[in-house]
């Protein structure tokens, strides 16, 4: 007798079903993986820009003289401007969703603008409280404050609640420099070494 070898119609739907099932799953795998991936850029992008924004914040804070704080109301946006000694250009934050802008003003002209991108985080200038210097005298180190609400998290598995994070918060004492730079000019090693 010949006998013919070979599959049936039911052994291969069965296997196509199983294939299919395999395909689909490696599919979502991907995705899952793609958009992990794209978050965990989009993270670390924030956090570089973070750090960078920080970094100029606190610089420019411990250089300015006076600083001018501004709420948003309706349609504004707030604002922080820092005032310089001399001829020294003023320096304008200005908070909202989404991003933050430093303009370098030279009286009413602007020298430079840059724009700080930060995704899902709302940008606000809240009022510091002032702390005593600790020198011993009358006068007071004022604080200023630059704060990031993250309403959500940036990575979550789909499906789960996001936590809400905390804001970052960015402290810098005004005048820091000015006061540094007198304190050296006192010194008495800044004495010594002139002839």
């Amino acid at each position: 007798m010949n006998r013919r070898r070979g599959a049936s119609l039911i052994e291969l739907m069965v296997v196509v079903a199983i294939l299919t099932v395999i395909f689909g799953l490696v599919g979502v795998l991907f995705h899952r993986l793609f958009h992990a991936e794209q978050l965990s850029a989009r993270t670390t992008v924030t956090e570089i820009t973070t750090m960078r924004l920080a970094d100029q914040f606190r610089r420019d804070i411990h250089a300015a003289e006076s600083v001018k704080r501004s709420e948003a109301t309706g349609e504004a946006l707030p604002t922080l401007e820092l005032k310089n000694s001399g001829d020294a250009p003023t320096i304008l934050y200005t908070g909202g969703l989404n991003k933050i802008q430093r303009d370098v003003m030279q009286g009413q002209k602007p020298v430079a603008h840059e724009t700080y991108r930060l995704p899902s985080c709302r940008v606000t200038f809240p009022q510091s409280q002032t702390e005593p210097e600790v020198e011993e005298s009358d006068k007071h180190s004022t604080f200023v404050t630059l704060y990031l609400e993250r309403p959500h998290a940036t990575v979550t598995v789909s499906g789960q609640a996001q936590p809400p994070l905390r804001g970052i918060v960015i402290d810098a004492e005004l005048g820091r420099d000015q006061r540094l730079a007198a304190a050296l000019s006192r010194s008495p090693h800044a004495e010594d070494k002139t002839p």
